[in-house]
């Protein structure tokens, strides 16, 4: 990569072309999601698909291997439903058009990317339900998985700014770059993935990534991770079991420079999707790439609730919502559970510089803010909401953040 500039945001990406589909609550939801029903339950997804929010109108941009689109799943048609939304695609490996499985491609080439979009689009009620069913999707056909090499970094920094120039909302990839890398180098600035996906929220465009499969240990300083899982403001993903348990493969942090990675969790461990063999099953699939697009869907159901959040917005709803910062803690100081479980209608929810806890920001929230700020010995709770940049401390950086909460920029 010779050089990468940033690109503006689009704004000619074309109309939607469907009616969302069914909204609001079901009468039977563990029948209604299928497959899905705990995945998506464990984050709360379920309770933001109940309050309304679905993906509709939300353009997602996806970086991957390839997508078969022929299951049963992405081609549900009649009444409410609708097949998969595909705005367009564009294969970079082989410069063309088709993001499928195709006649030069290795065996298997298509399987991982089918199962991202699997997880977050399918849509058959009864069977298997996608954690953004009603958004359209850009996607990027990237990663040649026959090999392992730095062009694979071109083809992503390719896709994500074409994803861009497209007017995407957002984009998530569950792919990453280590064998060219130290970890002392994933220090946010260095790897070329990093510098893109940087570029890209600085711009404005929400960005998931996974953490990685390289498991965990006790060492707090000892990280492994994957580029571009180090970007500053990207939001990285570990993985859970069912029972909300860190799976033994979730990779853990810090970033080079001491930031918390992985940052949130959601299910990476037999996870349900699209079986891309046939068109009629569904397989259980594990890895921090699964627990992406569960994040990654859920990160749509946000944007669509508050499309003039911006990515630092997005990101500390996130952070403040979830399970530690629930239970009264900061990020884990062991670089290994992030801020924990997310819950996306608490996100969708949160309010922004409301430390009273009254449901609104305004005056009345400055006295609480500015104890937390001079007084070490204030309530506890009231020191996690005046942390508002979710860094762990109360003090002078929160203070800018704080003032933008209440005027409502």
């Amino acid at each position: 990569v010779r050089l990468i500039q940033p690109l503006s945001r689009s704004a000619s990406r074309p109309p939607l072309p469907v009616v969302p589909a069914e909204a609001g609550p079901r009468a039977n939801p563990s029948t209604w999601y299928g497959n899905s029903y705990a995945q998506l339950n464990q984050v709360n997804i379920f309770g933001a698909h109940n309050a309304g929010y679905t993906g509709a109108g939300v353009v997602i941009g996806v970086l991957d291997t390839g997508f078969v689109r022929t299951h049963n799943v992405f081609n549900q048609l009649g009444g409410a439903a609708h097949g998969v939304q595909v705005l367009g695609e564009h294969d970079f490996i082989n410069n063309d058009g088709n993001t499928t499985q195709q006649g030069g491609d290795p065996p298997g080439q298509a399987d991982h990317g089918t199962y991202i979009l699997g997880t977050l689009a399918a849509y058959q009620p009864n069977f298997l339900v996608g954690a953004a069913f009603d958004a359209s999707f850009y996607l990027a056909k990237t990663e040649d998985i026959s090999q392992e090499v730095p062009a694979e970094e071109d083809n992503y920094v390719a896709g994500l700014e074409w994803i861009e120039t497209n007017g995407a909302d957002m984009a998530t990839s569950s792919l990453g770059y280590i064998n060219w890398y130290s970890q002392s180098q994933l220090d946010g600035q260095t790897a070329v993935t990093t510098v893109a996906v940087n570029i890209a929220t600085d711009n404005g465009m929400a960005c998931c990534t996974a953490a990685g499969n390289s498991g965990h240990d006790s060492n707090p300083i000892s990280s492994h991770l994957i580029a571009p899982a180090d970007a500053f403001r990207v939001i990285t993903c570990g993985a859970i079991d069912s029972g909300g348990f860190i799976t033994s493969f979730s990779s853990d942090g810090p970033s080079a420079d001491g930031r918390p990675k992985p940052e949130v969790l959601a299910r990476g461990f037999l996870v349900n999707t699209v079986g891309p063999s046939n068109d009629i099953s569904i397989t259980s699939v594990n890895g921090t790439s699964l627990s992406t697009p569960i994040v990654a869907g859920g990160v749509a159901l946000i944007i669509q609730a508050h499309p003039n959040w911006s990515v630092d917005k997005i990101r500390r709803a996130l952070f403040h919502t979830a399970s530690r910062s629930q239970a009264g803690s900061s990020y884990d100081p062991q670089h290994v559970l992030g801020y924990g479980i997310i819950n996306i209608l608490a996100a969708i929810e949160f309010v922004h510089g409301d430390i009273n806890a009254d449901g609104k920001a305004d005056g009345r929230d400055v006295p609480f803010f500015t104890r937390a700020l001079v007084d070490d010995s204030s309530p506890a709770a009231m020191r996690l909401r005046s942390d508002v940049n979710a860094d762990g401390f109360v003090d002078m950086d929160d203070v800018p953040i704080f003032v933008n909460d209440l005027l409502g920029l």
